[in-house]
């Protein structure tokens, strides 16, 4: 349920149910190995691009469908990692750690 009411606290507050295919669909998503840290990256990502318009996700003013619900994206591993792709664009994670050097 953290996964979802993250979602809704940044990209749908007025949703009300979080359970149904919602639900289901990102209890699949974290039994297929992604961490509720990935999925809270990849809502970060359809935060930035919540429509979809002839197959590719845009902003809200470039028109399309809102498809950046969890009934929707979370379906397959592909839409998650989309939103994934997303994110890095908007903001890429932190590099690798250095490892410290002996003076």
């Amino acid at each position: 349920m953290e996964v979802l009411r993250y979602w809704k606290a940044k990209i749908y507050p007025g949703a009300r149910e979080l359970n149904g295919s919602r639900l289901q669909n990102t209890v699949a998503r974290l039994s297929h190995g992604y961490t509720v840290e990935d999925l809270k990256r990849s809502i970060d990502g359809f935060a930035h691009r919540p429509n979809l318009k002839y197959g590719r996700w845009v902003p809200p003013d470039q028109g399309g469908d809102f498809k950046a619900d969890p009934k929707f994206f979370m379906a397959d591993a592909a839409r998650v990692d989309e939103g994934l792709r997303i994110a890095d664009r908007y903001d890429p994670p932190p590099p690798p750690a250095q490892p410290m050097l002996p003076l």
